[in-house]
């Protein structure tokens, strides 16, 4: 493998390790009846729908189109920057595949469970 190929390796694997930080640093805590697909004992099945942003390149968009898009979401034009507009959106969030999940109990206590040690468990309908 030549040496440029292996520095380019190097940096895709870094910004990918950066991309899961991102991720796992954006995590939101869903009471359990806010959650779909509890059926499925695999929690990276589970998903849960939150509120977020998104943003809107409206580099992409046709020039006559953009001001009706930014007056569609309560913005002016000084909330473009650079070309893209940050809005509030509904986010659909989903686990990661990961081994350790967090738990947040009805006495407020947390809890950390390693799921691949997870036998069986059991949802209250209370």
């Amino acid at each position: 493998m030549s040496s440029a190929k292996a520095k380019e390796g190097i940096r895709t694997l870094g910004r990918a390790n950066e991309a899961l930080k991102a991720l796992r640093d954006n995590w939101e805590l869903f009471a359990i009846d806010q959650l779909q697909n509890l059926d499925t004992p695999n929690p990276s099945a589970w998903v849960g729908d939150g509120e977020g942003y998104k943003t809107i390149d409206l580099n992409k968009v046709a020039f006559p189109d953009r001001g009706g898009i930014i007056k569609a979401h309560g913005k002016t034009k000084a909330n473009v920057i650079g070309g893209k507009l940050h809005v509030e959106s509904d986010v659909l969030y989903v686990g990661l595949d990961e081994d350790f999940y967090s738990f947040q109990l009805e006495n407020g206590s947390a809890l950390k469970v390693r799921w691949s040690s997870v036998d069986s468990f059991y949802i209250s309908e209370d």
